[in-house]
C-alpha cells in the first residue's frame, strides 16, 4: 500500500508541475499566461467568457515590458491569439519586448485607429480583421509578406509606414 501511495503522490506532483508552468494571472488590468516559467516569459491573453465579450473595456492600453507575480518578474514577449478580439480599445502601446502577435489578436476592434508594429517579428493571421477605424499602421522593415487576412475588411487604412518608407 505504501508504494501505491508514493507512486500516486509522484504522479500528482508531476501533473501539478506541468499544469503550474502554464498558469494565468492578472496584472494591471490585463491577463497574462506564462509561456516559459524558467525563462520568465508571458503573453497577454484573452479571458472573455465567450467569443463576443472581451473584458478589456479601456479605450487606451499600454502593455508593460515586464509584469510581477508571486515574487517573480516576467517579460512580456507575445500578444496571444484573440487577446483583444472585440475589445473597445482605440489605442494600444506595444513594448519592444513583444516579438509575436497571435492570430485574430485585434479582430473586430472597431475603435482602433493606429498601431505601431515596428518591433514585431512574427504575425498570426487575421490580426486586424474587421478593424474598420484603423487608418495608420507602422510595419517592421523586416516584414517579407503580409499574413493571410491581416487587414481583411479594414476599410479606413490610408497610411502604411515601413520604418522610414511611407506609402
Amino acid at each position: 500500500t505504501t508504494s501505491r501511495f508514493v507512486g500516486s503522490s509522484v504522479l500528482a506532483v508531476m501533473l501539478l508541475t506541468s499544469v503550474g508552468s502554464s498558469f494565468a494571472f492578472e496584472y494591471g488590468g490585463l491577463t497574462y499566461r506564462v509561456i516559459d516559467n524558467d525563462a520568465k516569459t508571458v503573453k497577454v491573453t484573452y479571458q472573455g467568457s465567450d467569443a463576443y465579450s472581451n473584458p478589456y473595456t479601456k479605450s487606451s492600453i499600454v502593455i508593460p515590458e515586464t509584469v510581477d507575480f508571486n515574487g517573480n518578474t516576467y517579460t512580456v514577449v507575445e500578444i496571444g491569439d484573440n487577446a483583444f478580439q472585440n475589445a473597445a480599445l482605440s489605442s494600444i502601446t506595444i513594448p519592444a519586448t513583444v516579438k509575436t502577435i497571435g492570430g485574430s489578436a485585434f479582430m473586430n476592434c472597431q475603435n482602433l485607429v493606429s498601431i505601431d508594429l515596428s518591433g514585431i517579428e512574427t504575425f498570426g493571421t487575421y490580426i486586424f480583421n474587421m478593424c474598420t477605424s484603423l487608418t495608420t499602421v507602422k510595419l517592421p522593415e523586416t516584414l517579407q509578406s503580409i499574413p493571410d487576412g491581416m487587414f481583411s475588411m479594414c476599410s479606413s487604412i490610408t497610411n502604411f509606414s515601413f520604418d522610414n518608407i511611407t506609402s
